[in-house]
């Protein structure tokens, strides 16, 4: 169970970086992608395909974080 507090801060964050914060945005890189390349390596058999597409999702998300609406 998430927090009230976490995705508060994570709304925040979010908000941030769509507002173009770089800081906020390294800091969902931070907070998220060792979560995402778990799950991702859980799928693909090798470990670097597992880094670059952990990356590539990142990268997605940088062009399309201003479509992310909450709940």
């Amino acid at each position: 169970m998430v927090a009230a507090s976490d995705e508060l801060a994570v709304r925040r964050l979010v908000r941030s970086a769509k507002a173009g914060d770089h800081d906020a945005m390294r800091q969902l890189y931070v907070r998220f992608a060792p979560h995402v390349h778990d799950y991702v390596k859980r799928i693909v058999v090798n470990p670097d395909d597992a880094d670059d597409l952990t990356q590539q999702i990142f990268a997605k998300l940088l062009t399309e974080l201003w479509r992310y609406e909450p709940g």
